[in-house]
């Protein structure tokens, strides 16, 4: 959601009536499910694949967001990045 108020040429109202690439596609598929989808707001099952990309993005996020000790050199650095990964592997 925008944060500020958008310019009188691109009111919210107008982005709403835009269809995505993804939603076009969905539609030429199968116009039902679109309707559930875009309309309705009932979403299908993630992919295994999509689950795995969660996680591993959320646990990347975890360890990017820690502070990073006084090191002397890039292998310190390294090692101490890779005492985080088992952490937030789990």
């Amino acid at each position: 959601m925008p944060a500020q108020v958008p310019p009188e040429a691109q009111s919210i109202g107008r982005a709403r009536g835009r269809l995505s690439a993804s939603s076009l596609t969905t539609f030429l598929r199968c116009e039902k499910q679109w309707f559930l989808n875009y309309r309705i707001g009932l979403r299908g099952p993630l992919s295994p694949h999509q689950v795995m990309g969660i996680e591993v993005e959320d646990a990347f996020c975890a360890i990017i967001m820690h502070r990073a000790p006084k090191v002397n050199s890039v292998q310190e650095l390294r090692d101490w990045l890779y005492t985080l990964v088992p952490k937030h592997a789990q």
